[in-house]
């Protein structure tokens, strides 16, 4: 019978063996007041959190919701400062994206802007990850944003 709950423990273990033996083998050849400063040397380099989370959640999440919060983070640059500034991604279903716009002037110029918007999408997250861009003012969907 396989036990699950036992390879993450050896690996675990495997590693903080593994650097113990490369520790003794620096401190053997450096000495102890070196050891510490080649041990550091000779590890991974440090990564970008954002880049390991956006790895991390690329892989967890589903398609559509780690897209919409991709095209969240990036609004402001693909919808342009005005927009970006008014306009608030609430939600992306069946490859709809659905701004809330909290000026009402501003809903009259955001439908010239679709199907720029839509290209930009689609241009930066593959083809079809956006078939439509609707613009609806703010309030208007009643807190069912997702």
């Amino acid at each position: 019978m396989k036990e699950s709950g036992k390879k993450p423990l050896a690996v675990a273990n495997g590693r903080r063996y593994a650097r113990k033996v490369r520790y003794d083998l620096l401190c053997a050849w450096y000495g102890e007041a070196f050891a510490a400063t080649e041990m550091a040397a000779h590890t991974q380099s440090a990564s970008e959190l954002s880049e390991v989370m956006s790895e991390l959640l690329k892989k967890t999440l589903t398609g559509e919701l780690y897209l919409r919060m991709e095209i969240e983070r990036r609004w402001p640059e693909l919808s342009g400062a005005l927009l970006g500034k008014f306009g608030k991604v609430v939600s992306l279903e069946e490859k709809v994206l659905t701004v809330e716009v909290r000026h009402p002037a501003l809903l009259l110029e955001c439908r010239d802007m679709t199907d720029l918007i839509r290209d930009k999408i689609n241009l930066d997250f593959g083809a079809n990850a956006c078939t439509e861009v609707r613009f609806v003012p703010s309030g208007r969907l009643g807190g069912r944003s997702k």
